[in-house]
């Protein structure tokens, strides 16, 4: 059996017309891994979700698995020295089977591929 949570205002169905209180038109968007047979969720947004232009070929995350006890520990990502656009300025932190978990600090624009 589904269950729902509502957070904010919704419309009392799911996807139909949703308008504020000036009629603007919101915008929905839904989030999910597997479409409408699974969980997912529905986002109400002001403005339109940004319009995918393209998707390029997915480099390999190179990952070093600690082989240590686990413990507390200070990350001083400041020292990380990261460089590059908002994807190769990234570093791997912490990871499991489902999420990696990386720091990335952008400072050039990303190269569009030709």
């Amino acid at each position: 059996m589904p269950f729902y949570q509502k957070q904010g205002q919704l419309p009392n169905k799911r996807h139909i017309q949703f308008r504020d209180k000036d009629n603007n038109l919101y915008w929905e968007e839904l989030v999910s891994r597997e479409g409408f047979s699974y969980i997912y969720s529905n986002l109400y947004h002001l403005n339109p979700p940004t319009k995918v232009e393209m998707i390029g070929k997915q480099e390999p995350i190179e990952i070093e698995e600690l082989n240590d006890n686990h413990r507390h520990r200070h990350i001083f990502t400041r020292k990380l020295n990261l460089k590059g656009d908002i994807i190769s300025s990234r570093s791997p932190l912490f990871f499991n089977e489902d999420v990696i978990i990386s720091k990335g600090f952008a400072q050039e624009q990303m190269a569009l591929p030709l």
